[in-house]
């Protein structure tokens, strides 16, 4: 009887060992489904904030560019006037010039 009792105990230990080591596992395996679900999540966050930040990094690219334009356009009107002015000046100094040289020979 004392190996019969010692085998059927020996048989339950290896049972209740077997039913651990299952519990464990299945509790490893959530784990790590639940870190992979976790490093899902960041990867998707990571992604959402890298494209957030690459489009402020371009509105505010365009906004340079524009910026420089528009100090450009305005450079090239000031050119533009300022060559404008030093035109009208020399015709009236030519047509002045001429008005002498008419008035010189009356």
């Amino acid at each position: 009887m004392d190996s019969q009792n010692a085998s059927y105990n020996a048989g339950q230990a290896k049972g209740q060992a077997q039913e651990k080591a299952s519990n464990m596992m299945d509790k490893a395996s959530d784990v790590a489904h639940s870190a992979q679900d976790s490093m899902q999540q960041m990867d998707s966050q990571n992604a959402s904030f890298n494209a957030g930040q690459a489009k402020g990094q371009a509105q505010e690219k365009a906004s340079n560019m524009m910026d420089k334009a528009s100090n450009a356009a305005h450079s090239a009107q000031d050119s533009m006037q300022q060559a404008g002015q030093q035109m009208q000046e020399k015709a009236q100094g030519a047509a002045d010039s001429i008005k002498t040289a008419l008035n010189s020979k009356n």
